[in-house]
């Protein structure tokens, strides 16, 4: 993306050193020399950005729809109302497909995604359906570094947990619970 002719030039050179810097590692700190927002925001230049967020929208990947050819089964139409309940339908279409990099801002309050990919995309083809949650279950994974700083954290609660007199229990978790707290929520 950064050489002459590329498909999405980055015009101005201090964006472009600031994404060059994080195109490959990036930092969630304003201070970090590799911060993350000058990507995201580039790509929020050169892309389209779906106004979708997890909790109040799903998105549907049909064949019949994208092709245009009919409309969606009633049976299919009642999954997708099953699986979206409350939430606002968004269609995978091939306007969609046309664009040349499609951005789902996550990151961004009104994008927050913050649920399993299997609660807010569903393919109405019951064999694609499976093929993708089996690509993602065989191959996104995250890196063993975080599995191994994930156990010594544990190892570090459990050892803690028995000087307090709180015995491991028959699969070593002594009873365990934990609580996700993001910054600002206190």
């Amino acid at each position: 993306a950064f050489a002459e002719g590329a498909r999405f030039p980055i015009e101005d050179k201090d964006l472009k050193e600031a994404v060059k810097r994080a195109a490959n590692k990036c930092e969630n700190r304003a201070k970090s020399d590799i911060y993350c927002e000058p990507v995201w925001d580039y790509l929020s230049q050169v892309g389209w950005v779906p106004d979708v967020e997890g909790q109040k929208d799903c998105f549907i990947f049909d064949r019949d729809t994208f092709e245009g050819t009919n409309a969606i089964s009633d049976e299919k139409a009642t999954r997708v109302r099953e699986f979206c309940k409350h939430r606002t339908v968004h269609y995978y279409t091939k306007q969609m497909q046309e664009e040349p990099l499609i951005h789902i801002a996550a990151g961004k309050k009104e994008h927050r995604l913050l649920n399993h990919f299997y609660g807010f995309l569903y393919f109405t083809d019951p064999a694609v359906d499976n093929y993708f949650k089996r690509f993602v279950r065989d191959f996104l994974h995250y890196h063993d570094a975080i599995y191994c700083a994930a156990g010594k954290i544990v190892r570090s609660v459990q050892a803690e947990g028995m000087k307090r007199g709180f015995a491991l229990d028959e699969e070593g978790g002594g009873g365990f619970s934990s609580l996700h707290v993001r910054r600002g929520d206190l």
